[in-house]
């Protein structure tokens, strides 16, 4: 029998809810920098009814285990979103929103064991044209949010992460 663990999550559900409403209205998905000497880190998921950013932090905890948690932030407009310079990766209508989460195990800090707990970590990008985006942690020596749309390379990563599925934000669950 599974034992219920605790799921640590930056999404509350009214951000779950303001997410759904980009669902199956045109989206641009796109990198941004706050100049040329200041990259941004994640992604920027940009609507007519709000924009959105997707960006995978790397804790350390006891300077040996990483825990990756997914942040979304609703950007509100301010002089500093003016300023963001946005390169677009894909452009489309969004069909889905999964969240992705993985398991924390054998994590020892000062000598006793932490219980298993599980982290939301990545998401992946379903648009109507069948492309898939998946947003997920960069390596740990660069500590950047990665993005990947090749399908092989986002079932390695999904599985080699231990990805497993949080919640889907789709158009179905609002019927």
């Amino acid at each position: 029998m599974d034992q219920l663990r605790e799921v640590i999550s930056d999404i509350t559900e009214g951000l779950a809810i303001e997410l759904e409403l980009l669902l199956n209205q045109p989206v641009e998905l796109s990198e941004f920098s706050l100049g040329e000497d200041q990259p941004g880190d994640g992604f920027i998921l940009r609507a007519a009814n709000g924009d959105f950013h997707f960006h995978v932090k790397t804790y350390l905890v006891d300077e040996k285990h990483e825990v990756n948690l997914l942040y979304i932030d609703e950007l509100m407009p301010s002089p500093r979103q003016q300023a963001m310079q946005y390169a677009t990766v894909h452009a489309g209508i969004l069909s889905a929103i999964h969240i992705f989460k993985v398991v924390q195990e054998n994590i020892v800090v000062d000598r006793r064991a932490v219980d298993p707990f599980e982290v939301e970590s990545a998401a992946l990008f379903v648009f109507d044209d069948d492309s898939h985006w998946l947003l997920y942690p960069g390596a740990a020596d660069s500590a950047k949010t990665e993005i990947a749309t090749d399908t092989d390379f986002i079932l390695d990563t999904i599985n080699e992460m231990g990805l497993v599925s949080s919640r889907m934000l789709t158009l179905l669950e609002r019927a």
